[in-house]
């Protein structure tokens, strides 16, 4: 997985689903080795409805517990940290597919 994050920053149409649970890397890992810009949020859930929104609210507080270290570090501001989520979580993949963002109400 390593390889294929580094690959995202010299490849122009290569994009990398981040998946909830990155059991191989986390997501500090995916942070520093891909551009922003290139990772896609993706809980791979399946089955019962409840298993993604467990799964959402489960990535959405891994995303921001790693923003948030990384804002405590000085390594973020706070905007920066908030327009990277936002980008991961559903702007990129907006873009990526050509949808409006963000999503009207």
């Amino acid at each position: 997985m390593q390889g294929s994050l580094r690959l995202l920053g010299g490849v122009e149409r290569l994009e990398k689903e981040v998946r909830c649970g990155l059991e191989e890397l986390g997501f500090a890992a995916a942070l520093a080795l891909a551009p922003t810009g290139k990772l896609l949020f993706s809980t791979d859930a399946y089955s019962v409805p409840d298993i993604f929104w467990i799964a959402a609210r489960w990535g959405r507080w891994g995303l921001g517990t790693v923003l948030g270290e990384m804002v405590g570090l000085g390594a973020l501001a706070g905007d920066e940290a908030r327009d990277i989520a936002r980008h991961i979580l559903g702007g990129n993949a907006a873009r990526l597919y050509g949808l409006p963002w963000p999503l009207a109400a």
